[in-house]
């Protein structure tokens, strides 16, 4: 859940982000947190594994989701979730050398790195991988 920090005493408005099998939606709230508007689905049908504000750039979102037959991908909006792009390099394990390997099959959670470490996400994967 993202929420946007305000001055203290006064109301604040609330982000909810659910992601689904059926794809990801973001409610925001009113200033008095009683009503929600629905924005969504954002890419309905696949599943969604995880969605993410970046609490270092509230206008950041990641999606990590399972595309069907293309497989798992990740999706960037920079625009606070009005539109999205893939990203450029999902994550994903270096092959072998003999052209054997893993592949990941979905990202099911992101975060982002430290403030001093602006763009930088980790992600967890199934299967686990690790860095030697």
């Amino acid at each position: 859940m993202g929420v946007r920090k305000q001055a203290a005493g006064k109301p604040s408005r609330v982000r909810l982000l659910v992601a689904t099998r059926k794809g990801a939606f973001f409610f925001d709230s009113d200033l008095k947190r009683k009503t929600f508007a629905l924005t969504g689905p954002q890419y309905l049908g696949h599943i969604v594994h995880h969605v993410m504000l970046d609490p270092r750039n509230p206008k950041i979102v990641l999606i990590a989701a399972k595309t069907g037959h293309l497989g798992p991908t990740m999706f960037r909006s920079e625009n606070a979730g009005r539109t999205f792009r893939e990203v450029k390099r999902p994550p994903a394990f270096a092959p072998k050398a003999d052209g054997s390997g893993r592949s990941v099959d979905h990202t099911f959670w992101l975060t982002p790195a430290r403030a001093n470490e602006p763009g930088v996400w980790y992600a967890g994967t199934s299967p686990q991988g690790f860095v030697p």
